[in-house]
Parts: C-alpha cells; structure tokens; sequence
C-alpha cells in the first residue's frame, strides 16, 4: 500500500510539474468534471495550472454527493481565486493508510497563505503587507470553517498542514 501511495503522489506531482490535467470520477462521492470544468476555467482566466488526481482504488467516502461537491468545490475555488498567475494548484484524492477505511482529499496552499497558522487562516482578512483591493483572504476562512463543519459532521476532519489542506473522510469499507 505505500508503494501505491508513494507512485500516487508521484503522478500528481508530475502532473501539477507537467501542468495536466487528470479527470476521473472520484467514488460515489463527486463528479470531478463538474468541479474540475469551472475550475479549470477560473484557474486558466488567473494563469494558474490546475490539476486533479485521482486514484481509482479510493473507496466512496461517505459524504452526500451534494455536499460533497459543494466542499470540494468551494475549496478549490477560493484556493485557486488566491494563486497568483504562474502557480499550479493540485487537488489530490488518495485512499487513506490507516486500518479504517477512509478517503483524503488534498489541495495545495496557495503560495500567499502558505506556512500561516490557522488561527491566522480562519481570522485573516487581508493579505499582510499588501495594497489596498488585495484578494480577501475572508472568502478562504469562512470556506475553511464550511469544510471543517462538512467534514465533521460526517466523521471527517480537516487538517491544514503548512503546504496544503487536507480533509479526512470516512470511507465504505
């Protein structure tokens, strides 16, 4: 299993390096093209790379489809309305390592936001040391705190690591 880990990452990176795009249906959960279609649209108008990766051996988590998507794709949006022309943003869905079953998602950090603690995330309004009309950095507190209720409510959570966010989500066995 950490063999299929580790090539996992390995294509999402070099997929992310490479700027391409892998769509796939992620489990009984979310329609990647859904997401990915607008997404892929914001990120080109930035000049931002977007990429997805999926494994196919990730089991459905056990989230509503809808509020699935909407989580998924509420993050990516403010992760990507964040990036700065030229950043790549990847957005990762691997099965977890543990003994129980369960589903990762991972989104890159945006280079503006990487390395803040998170109380700095959740309260942040601006950007530190930026003019005034700078890209809020409200809109990416009140979506973490949306995606950490999601994630919690449905026996997830919501790590935020100084690279990337990751959320935990149960999976079917």
């Amino acid at each position: 299993a950490a063999g299929l880990h580790r090539s996992l990452k390995e294509s999402a990176r070099e997929a992310v390096r490479a700027n391409v795009t892998i769509d796939n249906v992620l489990p009984g959960s979310v329609d990647a093209e859904r997401i990915g279609g607008p997404m892929k649209k914001q990120a080109a108008e930035k000049g931002v790379a977007l990429a997805l990766a999926i494994a196919p051996q990730c089991a459905a988590a056990l989230i509503d489809p809808g509020s699935a998507e909407r989580m998924v794709a509420r993050l990516a949006s403010a992760v990507v309305g964040l990036a700065r022309p030229g950043e790549r943003i990847a957005l990762e869905l691997e099965p977890g390592e543990g003994l129980k079953p369960e589903t990762w998602l991972t989104v890159t950090r945006p280079a503006v936001v990487k390395g803040q603690d998170e109380e700095a995330l959740f309260d942040a309004c601006d950007l530190p040391g930026e003019e005034d009309g700078a890209q809020p950095l409200l809109g990416l507190g009140f979506t973490l705190r949306m995606v950490r209720g999601v994630a919690e409510s449905c026996g997830g959570r919501l790590v935020i690591a100084p690279d990337c966010f990751r959320v935990r989500l149960r999976a079917a066995a």
